[in-house]
């Protein structure tokens, strides 16, 4: 399971007083790192500008020590106690009061692919680095789904089905089927898997082997088996419209006429714009009121342009702050289950296979298990139990400073404490804002009136409180004294979200932080996203836009 390409992973200074590089102090010389300067792309920024001294992460220890100190944090974290509203402690494997009721499963990975495409740094460079270098983020626009379409058939034309009159453009996105499964039944539609194709490659017994390499405009999206399916159903969504156009068009001469002729271009661009209003409709009314604090939610879903911070606003595109790809954009990581209720083959109704481990459905995808490409029938995903209700629904887990523990081992870092420390040391290496400093700047005290964590003391014996309740491996005194005073940002998130609402959405500041980059992205790439007239999306959709993943996966009929 890969991880963490859509953030930036790279080398700076850790704070005043550090003699070591960056690199070094957050023990990551020998991973991946993010170039400087490797293509085209826009710098990465802070909220209210490169924060310096006490009002950067990491200024109260050096870089050596805090490493230390969140690789025991990270530890911890990996336990299964979870704080209860009212202080008390619930251990996770009893019943199911970690999960999420408010947010079905689904909302995890469709924030995953969100984060695709939102953010790309990409590069790897050698173990001797400089000291200082800037890195950028290729997804220039933001929300448009690149991360899907890439740069459009003309440019990227392997991402696209070659039409039947081979001379016409293309204007379907690729699909691939399914395999067969000895117990699956037949199925009326078996192309549910990702477009792949088949290259060889020599093993070591010295036979040439096949391996199925899916054919995706970004490869993350092959991390696990459900963003996987996730994009699927985004390309089939892309080709039902299609289809209903070219229907539409066909339709009986004594029939209204309500969609005229196009060139295959123009009805390329028409369904992009169209899946396009279909996902931005989901983030914004779907996906973002389940996540963000009601309060924050109010304030920020209507507010106009001018009133975002105008550092998100770049001259040459929207700008992303590491605060949001090192905070709030990671909170998603503590939302995956160890297992599933996938389908009928891998769920509850099942008494062989009852639960679909997370261990499996990574195996189950080509980005892990590449001898189980392509997709097997058995392993095509239940939407319903991912974006429904009922008692089959897999629920996230609750917000909170844990995650599930098959993360630890099963995501490929080279750190004891796995996907978490990753991304806590990533803050070690990009200057991120301290949480006191942002809950100041952002003036939390009186954008959400009472905010109990305001106070300095308070909030560090809530933190403090935190760091020592339940039986998990007990950390340092001076650990909990120094991450109380100056928490990583995306402990705080998670915290906060615990502490406030009992993990079900995101606490103020994590939604401040979510709120100004999704909803400042969506308007600012509004007329890039294309128009289409309202006749024309009624008459595709038999009514309004679908706006929720339950809609879009119902008029695709997944």
């Amino acid at each position: 399971m890969r991880h963490g390409g859509g953030a930036p992973l790279d080398v700076g200074s850790t704070g005043e007083g550090t003699s070591e590089t960056a690199a070094q102090a957050a023990g990551l010389a020998t991973a991946e790192v993010a170039s400087a300067r490797v293509g085209p792309g826009l710098p990465y920024i802070n909220f209210f500008g490169e924060p310096s001294g006490k009002d950067r992460f990491g200024a109260l220890a050096d870089g050596a020590t805090l490493a230390g100190m969140l690789e025991r944090l990270t530890l911890r974290m990996y336990s299964d106690t979870v704080l209860l509203k009212g202080g008390g402690t619930n251990r996770i494997p009893a019943g199911k009061r970690a999960d999420n009721p408010k947010i079905p499963s689904g909302f995890t990975y469709l924030g995953q692919m969100i984060a695709h495409d939102i953010a790309f740094t990409r590069g790897v460079l050698p173990r001797t680095l400089p000291e200082h270098h800037e890195v950028t983020n290729i997804r220039t626009r933001p929300l448009l789904l690149q991360c899907i379409y890439g740069e459009g058939p003309e440019l990227n034309p392997w991402l696209y089905e070659i039409p039947r009159d081979s001379i016409r453009p293309r204007k379907k996105l690729r699909i691939g089927r399914a395999q067969l499964a000895g117990h699956c039944p037949a199925l009326t539609d078996d192309f549910r898997d990702l477009p792949r194709a088949t290259t060889e490659r020599l093993a070591e017994s010295d036979q040439m082997q096949c391996r199925y390499d899916p054919v995706i405009a970004d490869g993350r999206n092959e991390d696990n088996l459900v963003v996987g399916q996730l994009v699927v159903l985004f390309h089939r969504l892309h080709n039902r419209i299609i289809d209903r156009l070219d229907d539409l068009y066909a339709a009986p001469a004594s029939a209204p006429r309500l969609v005229h002729w196009q060139a295959d271009a123009e009805q390329f661009e028409i369904a992009r714009a169209l899946t396009l209003a279909c996902y931005r409709a989901a983030i914004r009314h779907d996906y973002l009121p389940r996540l963000l604090d009601k309060t924050i939610r109010k304030a920020y879903a209507h507010r106009p342009i001018d009133e975002f911070r105008p550092e998100l606003f770049g001259k040459e595109g929207f700008l992303i702050p590491f605060e949001f790809t090192l905070g709030a954009l990671r909170a998603g990581h503590a939302m995956v289950r160890a297992g599933y209720d996938f389908n009928s083959f891998h769920g509850t109704e099942n008494l062989i296979e009852p639960v679909g481990r997370l261990s499996d459905i990574l195996a189950a995808s080509g980005a892990e298990g590449e001898n189980q490409a392509p997709l097997r029938r058995d392993w095509i995903i239940d939407w319903d139990r991912f974006f429904g209700s009922g008692r089959h629904v897999n629920a996230s887990r609750r917000l909170s400073p844990t995650m599930a523990g098959p993360l630890r081992h099963q995501v490929d870092t080279a750190f004891t404490g796995g996907l978490f420390e990753m991304d806590f040391r990533r803050s070690l290496i990009h200057p991120v804002r301290t949480v006191a400093s942002l809950i100041d700047r952002f003036k939390l005290d009186k954008v959400c009136a009472g905010y109990p964590l305001a106070d300095s003391k308070v909030r560090r014996q809530a933190i403090r409180a935190r760091l020592t309740v339940g039986e998990a491996p007990t950390l340092p005194a001076r650990d909990v004294e120094t991450l109380s005073k100056d928490p990583p940002l995306l402990f705080y998130v998670l915290f906060e979200a615990e502490h406030l609402h009992n993990g079900e959405c995101l606490g103020p500041l994590g939604s401040i932080l979510l709120a100004e980059v999704l909803y400042g992205a969506l308007l600012a790439t509004e007329k890039q996203a294309g128009q289409v007239s309202g006749t024309i999306a009624r008459a595709v959709f038999d009514g309004d836009i679908p706006d929720t993943m339950t809609a879009i996966k119902k008029f695709v009929g997944a």
